[in-house]
């Protein structure tokens, strides 16, 4: 009995370029339908990959240089033939390039909670920056992209993110910019309290209308210690909120007897 010589060639099913650690599917053709007891095996760099045991399969993380070999065993009566075909992936790169933030808003404030932030960014040149979202988010806010700028409108809420560059038809996968986080008040107004009298933060007495600030202070609030023939004595635990404001003026004189904390 003749043994048939199986034939074998490698394709790369996924189109080049082939990004650093990306996946690639592969297929061996051969004439399979002449001879009815193969076996498949592939290799990465000569060492055998676990569980590939089909004529068609994906070869994940692919690196640069890598080779990946195929075989293809035909069992029969009369022996064993064994027939291979390589591909060599030195086309494979990756470019990381970075995303610098020059200048943003991170505290907002409006009366109906619809500002507009622009993060102001420089990039190489790779494309528009992606934006990935690490808190929850929904409408009714928008985002427009561009290669120097992000500009959120209709912003409602606090929210967190990141971003990165990433173009896989080139290659590019940026590094992921630190987390930001865009804090949205939900006061109504912006809210001053000011301190012209003598002695005790919590005499409504010595505040101006007698309306002493709440603790925490509110997103956007400020108080103001204004000079006096006395001293303003912070005789209470008390915490400025985020975006508050506490404003010494020249002259006036601020003591602390209790506990002056702020919210990070």
């Amino acid at each position: 009995q003749e043994v048939s010589q199986p034939f074998i060639d490698l394709v790369a099913v996924t189109t080049a370029p082939y990004c650093d650690s990306s996946s690639v599917e592969m297929r061996i053709e051969h004439n399979h339908f002449t001879l009815t007891s193969l076996q498949y095996k592939w290799y990465r760099n000569a060492v055998l990959i676990p569980g590939k045991t089909t004529d068609h399969e994906t070869i994940e993380a692919i690196r640069y240089g890598d080779r990946i070999s195929a075989e293809v065993i035909n069992n029969t009566s009369c022996g064993n033939t064994t027939v291979s075909d390589y591909i060599d992936f030195y086309t494979t790169a990756s470019t990381r390039p970075k995303i610098t933030v020059n200048s943003y808003t991170q505290y907002l404030y409006s009366l109906t909670n619809k500002d507009t932030v622009k993060y102001r960014i420089t990039n190489p040149g790779f494309g528009s920056p992606e934006v990935i979202y690490t808190s929850a988010v929904q409408a009714p806010f928008h985002l427009f992209v561009t290669d120097s700028m992000l500009i959120f409108t209709n912003v409602p809420y606090t929210f967190k993110f990141k971003m990165h560059i990433s173009n896989p038809d080139q290659c590019y996968f940026s590094d992921t910019t630190a987390e930001y986080t865009i804090y949205v008040s939900n006061s109504v107004t912006p809210k001053t309290y000011t301190f012209n009298g003598i002695g005790n933060w919590n005499n409504p007495a010595n505040w101006l209308n007698n309306e002493m600030p709440p603790s925490p202070l509110p997103f956007n609030g400020t108080i103001i210690i204004q000079p006096g023939t006395g001293p303003c004595i912070l005789n209470i635990p008390y915490t400025i909120g985020i975006g508050g404001q506490l404003t010494v003026a020249t002259g006036a004189n601020f003591i602390i007897q209790g506990n002056l904390s702020l919210q990070p």
